[in-house]
Formats: structure tokens, sequence, C-alpha cells
């Protein structure tokens, strides 16, 4: 199982990028387009530090290529989701799905569609 780490926001720019890109990515890469696409000039050293922290996280990996760095990501954006959202469910409701989905209820969050849905997607399981 995977040891969940919490991103920061910046991080999570960062690996949407890489989740997106499709192939890995070098820093020099990364600088570009936060410059070009996201208007944030980073010196290299700023955005080595946030690929560090997510290497240290476990969210990427790097290869060295060159004098270059490749960066990309270990989990897909959809593991990665889920591994929140299984960490979420143990911190709040220690666990259990039913007492989850009754927060959701009691407090009118559900709606009958999703209720149906909910449903359907049980009875699939």
């Amino acid at each position: 199982m995977f040891d969940f780490k919490e991103m920061s926001e910046t991080e999570r720019e960062i690996m949407e990028v890489l989740w997106q890109s499709g192939s890995g990515q070098t820093l020099n890469g990364l600088l570009e387009y936060f410059s070009k696409e996201r208007e944030r000039s980073w010196k290299p050293q700023t955005l080595a530090t946030f690929m560090s922290r997510l290497a240290e996280k476990g969210l990427v990996k790097w290869e060295q290529q060159g004098r270059a760095r490749v960066y990309s990501p270990i989990l897909s954006k959809s593991e990665y989701e889920c591994e929140k959202a299984k960490t979420l469910l143990d911190k709040l409701y220690c666990g259990s799905l039913h007492s989850f989905v009754a927060a959701l209820y009691d407090g009118d969050a559900l709606s009958a569609g999703d209720i149906e849905e909910l449903k359907k997607w049980l009875e699939s399981k």
C-alpha cells in the first residue's frame, strides 16, 4: 500500500503537468512550460526543490539522461486520488464507508439521484 503524502498547492500544480504530459519532463522543460503557460518565473533551484520534495513523498521518480534529470510520476492521477480518498476515509470515519455516506446523507448532501447511483454502483460490486 502507498504511504499517502499530501501535496501542497504548488506540488499539485506540478503533478498535474506531469500527469497530463504522458511522458517524463526535464527541469528545463517544466521551467519553460510554467513560464509560458502559467506565467511563473521560477528559478531552477526553486523548481528543483519542489521536485525533490515530490520525490521524497514518493510521487515522482527521475532518471538521468545525459546532463538532465527526467521526472515522471510514480502514481497516475486516479491512483493518487484513490489513495487520498482512502486516507480521508480512514482519518475522518475510521475507514467506515457507512459512516461517510451517513454523514453526507444526514447533511442532505446526497440527492435522490445520487442515492440511486450509489445503489447501482454497490450492486455491481
